[in-house]
This record gives structure tokens, sequence and C-alpha cells, in this order.
């Protein structure tokens, strides 16, 4: 989509950029390809959710894990006032938990 023309930082509806979408569908190869590209890594949609946030909410820990290494926020919150750290407690994934307290 890209290298026809599409914008990197395009928005659907609900204010989710490629870079959403991609975490999203879990798309570990598209997220690094958008992050090369300089995807804008703390992008919130309506919601307030970003990647990394919807990364952790899919206990996606190779996700969360590049999302880190890129320098996205862990501090960020959502509309709920959630942080990832927080959407991966509540969902029961220690592994992703553990490396949020750990970024």
């Amino acid at each position: 989509m890209l290298a026809k023309g599409a914008k990197l930082e395009a928005r659907t509806a609900r204010g989710d950029t490629p870079l959403l979408l991609a975490a999203n569908a879990g798309a570990v190869e598209i997220v690094d390809k958008l992050l090369t590209r300089q995807a804008e890594k703390d992008a919130q949609n309506e919601f307030g959710d970003t990647a990394l946030i919807i990364a952790s909410r899919n206990g996606n820990a190779a996700l969360v894990r590049r999302l880190l290494s890129a320098g996205a926020s862990t501090a960020l919150r959502n509309k709920d006032r959630s942080t990832a750290a927080d959407v991966a407690r509540a969902r029961a994934f220690p592994a992703v938990v553990e490396l949020l307290k750990n970024a």
C-alpha cells in the first residue's frame, strides 16, 4: 500500500492508523516496516488506544517487544484510563506485563 502512495498516517473513521491496524492484526513484519518508515509509534485512535496498548490487549509479546524497542510510550493511557500494562494485567498476560514492567 505504501509503495502505491498510501499515507503513513492515514486514519479510519475510528482514528486507526496503518500502524494501529497492523498491531491489531498481529502483523509484526508490517509493524516493523511502518516503524522503519517513521510511523507515529504513539498514535492514538478515538478510544485512546496505541499500538502498544492493542498489542498488550492481544497478548502479543513479540509485537510488544518490537514497539518497546522503537520507543513506544508505556505511560500513555486510553479513554478507560488504562496503560498497556493495565490492559495486559487485566487480560492475564504475565509475559507481556513483565516486558512492560522492565521497559
